[in-house]
């Protein structure tokens, strides 16, 4: 009796797990604690894509009462624009959040891995020292942070928060990713994978055609780069996308 009630426990345990992984995500750490890495989807990234694309990386910055996690890319996956045209321009009708929630939801996540995916309400604010307008609450399947989110993920009263310091918020591009913004720079400048990148938050800049973003040292910066490919000495063709999703685990 003793030997079938462990089998039973086991296989019970097994299925349990077999959820999230049968859905192409899987924990280093089953206790899925702030701070581990999952894996979820997949998406092209050694930049050979002859060999298929290779399974996407998560930080585990945030557990939500409802047992899902909030996931942030330990790598920058691509390069985009903020905006594809420089315009006076919000997260809610940028390109690149038409861009996140259409052709790379649709590209890395399979079927079963979208219906884990939690879409999420999102408050997005003014710029917190320029007031600049971050428009209307918008509601996401993948998302990028906002600069209160990057300084003290969801509020400085929060007791768990991923963001702690600069050195947290470092992050490299894939070798896609890096090749992707070399050819967006037009090769005048060679990107290098792994090493520490900028990448974009959703919050506006110093004034409504910049957005903020993270700086290769961590730094959060509130004044912003231009939302196109030309402008000011940063311009966006440096930042690279980080993508966050929050994802059902049972």
């Amino acid at each position: 009796m003793k030997k079938l009630l462990a089998m039973i426990l086991i296989l019970t345990l097994i299925l349990s797990i077999t959820v999230f992984h049968g859905a192409g995500a899987r924990a280093a750490d089953a206790g899925y604690k702030i701070g581990s890495v999952v894996t979820f989807g997949s998406y092209e990234q050694d930049g050979d894509k002859a060999n298929g694309r290779e399974p996407v990386e998560w930080i585990v910055v945030d557990k939500r009462g409802d047992g899902s996690l909030v996931l942030i890319s330990r790598y920058a996956l691509d390069a985009k624009p903020y905006n594809e045209e420089f315009t006076v321009v919000t997260w809610e009708n940028c390109t690149l959040r038409k861009w996140l929630n259409e052709e790379f939801y649709t590209s890395a996540f399979s079927a079963r891995e979208q219906s884990l995916i939690v879409p999420v309400m999102l408050q997005n604010e003014d710029n917190p020292y320029y007031g600049t307008d971050g428009g209307n609450d918008t509601t996401d399947k993948v998302w990028l942070l906002s600069i209160n989110e990057a300084t003290d993920y969801f509020g400085n009263d929060k007791v768990f928060s991923y963001f702690t310091d600069d050195e947290s918020r470092l992050c490299g591009p894939t070798v896609y990713a890096a090749r992707a913004q070399t050819v967006r720079q037009g090769g005048d400048y060679v990107f290098e994978p792994a090493s520490p990148c900028v990448w974009w938050l959703r919050s506006p800049g110093d004034y409504a055609g910049c957005a903020s973003y993270v700086l290769y040292d961590g730094f959060v910066i509130f004044v912003g780069c231009d939302v196109d490919d030309v402008g000011d000495d940063l311009g966006s063709a440096d930042c690279f996308v980080r993508p966050a999703v929050v994802v059902r685990v049972s």
